[in-house]
């Protein structure tokens, strides 16, 4: 009886790590989308939304039913970045950040500009 339970405990012990290490696997395979969408609901009966690529940091916004690109006062360095789309009361704010270096643009009438930092609050650079 102890040979039954000691055997089956193994065989749970076994399971358990295939389990983990394939659960591991997967988790290691999956790779972050290259766009993303941020919108939010602008009034009563409209909707916003901004399609993005992560990586370089280009938007495009709807416009009925085409994404139209949105300008960029200067050329995007690679790396990480984020949309947010902010609900107003009778329109819409938007909010890109490139999470790596913390620069960070502001929507205005469609287009970005760029928040500037003051050298007090920039981050460190890396060595």
């Amino acid at each position: 009886m102890s040979l039954r339970l000691a055997s089956g405990t193994i065989a749970l012990l076994v399971l358990a790590t295939l389990t983990a290490a394939r659960s591991a696997s997967a988790a290691s395979d999956q790779t972050e989308p290259k766009y993303q969408i941020a919108m939010a609901v602008v009034g009563e009966d409209r909707w916003f939304a901004i399609r993005y690529d992560v990586e370089t940091g280009k938007t495009w916004r709807m416009v009925e039913d085409k994404w139209q690109a949105m300008p960029d006062p200067a050329p995007l360095p690679t790396g990480h970045y984020e949309v947010h789309v902010l609900p107003l009361k009778n329109d819409w704010g938007g909010l890109r950040l490139e999470t790596q270096s913390g620069r960070a643009w502001q929507a205005r009438e469609s287009a970005w500009v760029e928040i500037s930092v003051p050298k007090d609050a920039a981050a460190p650079t890396p060595k």
